[in-house]
């Protein structure tokens, strides 16, 4: 499934730390503070978790309460009517997520 990642995080590090999760769930970054990824359900249930223990883990970063993860599947009829203007970025393909479950 397609998933766009947003959000609006204001320490550095934390920002940083976000994006490095999401990296290694296989995501492009498409904006500043926007991923997009191909997960399965069940990588979208873990990203879920993971970016919500990053939250929760106030005392290893500066949390602001305006903090915000959003998590956007995107179903393949909807994105199949998606508008890209200006430069295109390749959508990730879940096939080369870097983990390999059995």
């Amino acid at each position: 499934m397609k998933v766009l990642t947003i959000y609006d995080i204001t320490d550095n590090r934390f920002r940083n730390r976000v994006a490095r999760k999401l990296k290694n769930f296989g995501f492009n970054r498409v904006q500043k503070s926007c991923f997009a990824g191909d997960l399965s359900q069940n990588r979208i249930e873990m990203l879920e978790i993971e970016m919500n223990n990053l939250l929760e883990d106030r005392e290893s970063h500066d949390v602001n309460d305006y903090d915000a993860i959003y998590i956007l599947p995107l179903c393949e009829k909807c994105f199949a009517k998606k508008i890209l203007l200006g430069h295109k970025r390749k959508f990730p393909d879940k096939s080369k997520d870097r983990y390999k479950f059995i």
